[in-house]
């Protein structure tokens, strides 16, 4: 949450509400692989490639139950 409030925009913080986090390079399934694989292709393509077609990174990163998102586009 400090970083997030020290960076400029455009910034977003997507929280997963899971009882434990993922080991790096795991391979089980879980409910928060999509919505970060989505997210992170949503803002690549919104604010490193400019597509102007890119998924709102807000229909992606908001997942009831899974997740909340606060964000500062810009």
């Amino acid at each position: 949450e400090e970083a997030f409030a020290a960076a400029a925009t455009p910034k977003y913080l997507v929280t997963l509400h899971e009882a434990v986090h993922a080991s790096p390079y795991e391979n089980d399934p879980d409910p928060a692989d999509q919505v970060v694989s989505d997210t992170t292709t949503a803002f690549w393509r919104l604010h490193l490639a400019g597509d102007p077609d890119a998924t709102p990174i807000g229909e992606v990163a908001r997942v009831s139950g899974l997740t909340t998102l606060v964000e500062e586009p810009g």
